[in-house]
């Protein structure tokens, strides 16, 4: 499959889906990050400023490597790259659906937060907490976060 999977890649370089779905399948389903993350800086060169593919490369940093400081970077350019495409959007479309992707940008800061909680930075997974609350879907699930973390705070802990 995976050779169908490169092909695929190589005669559209832009179709950032192609990059996503094999970099999950090399990661989840064949264990091999390094590969991912290789398959991933492909689509970034053919795609300079891909929210998308800059949050995936993130996860292997921040889930596979367990490499903070670099996962932060990546997941901080996801983050200002998803402002800078979707900030150029109209708010309401013609069809009366949302232009954005939110559901990305959570992903973007829900990377953030647990990179932030991974090295003890409460007051930053705070701040990203409160971004997220005013975009999330659950904002009732993101305040019971921000009022724990809050209670850590605190309490010194």
């Amino acid at each position: 499959m995976l050779p169908w999977l490169k092909l695929s890649a190589e005669l559209d370089p832009h179709r950032i889906q192609t990059y996503l779905v094999t970099a999950y399948w090399l990661r989840s389903g064949l264990g091999k990050s390094a590969e991912a993350e290789d398959f991933i800086r492909d689509g970034l060169r053919a795609n300079l400023h891909s929210p998308d593919l800059l949050y995936t490369l993130g996860e292997i940093y921040l889930q596979d490597r367990k490499d903070y400081p670099r996962a932060k970077a990546v997941f901080v350019a996801a983050l200002r790259c998803w402002h800078e495409r979707d900030d150029s959007k109209p708010e309401i479309p013609v069809d009366g659906g949302d232009s954005r992707d939110y559901l990305l940008l959570e992903s973007i800061l829900g990377g953030l937060i647990q990179e932030e909680l991974a090295v003890g930075h409460l007051d930053q997974a705070l701040d990203y907490l409160k971004i997220l609350k005013a975009n999330a879907a659950d904002p009732e699930g993101v305040q019971k976060k921000i009022d724990e973390i809050q209670s850590k705070i605190n309490s010194g802990a």
